[in-house]
């Protein structure tokens, strides 16, 4: 192989990780080493990142980026929801509840195919109101 061959094959390497599942995550901003954030529109949209650590600990973590976020929140006054949409909501969904978030369910089969392309698992969305989520984890 050629230089500009391994190259070309890096490049579409990293394009790959970086769009695993149809998530493009250099776009989101990290908050801890489990949750990091985008905001599009008036939605800021939490992805969990499925790490090696016992229930407590991620739970810990979690808790300890939603209330990062508030600042993220107040700075942001167009953000009217914050949203989680993902596999872990779906096998997750009485966790995701308790921090809050409203489960709406599957996705659209059209939502995902367009974000969730390799996905197998079912995904499922969830929200809170911009007040719910300042009132929770103020």
């Amino acid at each position: 192989m050629r230089m500009e061959q391994i190259k070309t094959a890096k490049t579409k390497i990293v394009e790959a990780v970086k769009t695993s599942f149809g998530i493009e995550f250099d776009k989101f901003i990290h908050v801890n080493k489990i949750l990091s954030y985008g905001i599009d529109g008036t939605d800021l949209h939490i992805h969990m990142d499925n790490i090696k650590a016992s229930s407590e600990e991620k739970m810990e973590l979690i808790l300890d980026g939603l209330r990062k976020l508030v600042v993220v929140v107040n700075e942001n006054p167009e953000v009217k929801t914050v949203s989680a949409t993902s596999w872990i909501v779906a096998r997750h969904h009485r966790s995701i509840a308790k921090l809050g978030f409203k489960i709406g369910g599957p996705i659209s089969e059209e939502m995902k195919k367009k974000h969730f392309k390799r996905e197998k698992r079912p995904v499922w969305w969830s929200e809170m109101s911009r007040e719910e989520f300042l009132g929770m984890y103020s």
